[in-house]
């Protein structure tokens, strides 16, 4: 009996989390997007964005890219931001910047902080707009119900796209398949993404996992470092 009623539970709570998915569509999830986005865009209160990058290639661990970036917006137009990157597997790359006052200071691995400006290091891409263009997109957008992420409660919602690309100098085809899922903070206070693509190019393959996390934190305060 109690294993019954155990079951009759665990499917009753499908059915409830089935009842809240629906397909929307994509103005629906555009304008819900721009509203979770909104008070990160204001920039009027202290705020950390969390960005964290992984891309590889198929057999070929050599071009292996992960990276992690922690950007603070504190008062006054103030910023912090420390990354560190490994590419290949090799040694991790340390950077830190602090903006505040007009100035710029800059620290890389453990050397001492300097002023002035330092130059940003992006991971590679896999192509550009140059090289290829859309052929054919298939986009789906759903409104999963909602949650409790970091302690607070949320709206989930989850994208998947399906493309294909055709190169413009060699006319080689490459697919694509593309999910996205949102938290979105009832608060206006947090927004989260994961972003998971894997590309098909010929006989290559690559991975791409994105995760960007924003949230309200009004106790950030950022300081001139000592140098």
């Amino acid at each position: 009996m109690r294993i019954l009623t155990i079951a009759l539970l665990a499917a009753a709570g499908i059915l409830s989390i089935q009842a809240q998915e629906k397909v929307i569509s994509s103005a629906e999830f555009a304008a819900a997007e721009r509203a979770a986005d909104a008070p990160f865009q204001a920039k009027q209160v202290p705020a950390r964005l969390t960005l964290a990058t992984e891309s590889r290639m198929e057999g070929r661990p050599q071009t292996d890219w992960v990276a992690r970036t922690v950007m603070e917006l504190g008062p006054n137009g103030s910023r912090r931001r420390s990354s560190q990157s490994t590419f290949g597997g090799g040694p991790v790359k340390r950077e830190s910047v602090i903006k505040i006052g007009g100035k710029t200071y800059h620290k890389i691995d453990r050397e001492e902080w300097k002023e002035g400006a330092i130059d940003t290091d992006h991971g590679p891409s896999e192509t550009t707009d140059s090289e290829a263009e859309a052929a054919d997109v298939h986009a789906t957008y759903k409104y999963m119900g909602s949650g409790v992420l970091n302690g607070k409660k949320v709206r989930i919602y989850l994208t998947t796209e399906s493309r294909k690309k055709t190169a413009k100098d060699t006319g080689v085809v490459s697919e694509q398949e593309v999910s996205t899922k949102y938290w979105f903070g009832e608060s206006t206070d947090l927004y989260r993404s994961e972003y998971r693509s894997t590309t098909k190019t010929g006989d290559k393959v690559f991975h791409t996992n994105i995760i960007i996390e924003k949230e309200l934190d009004p106790s950030i305060s950022i300081n001139v470092p000592s140098m």
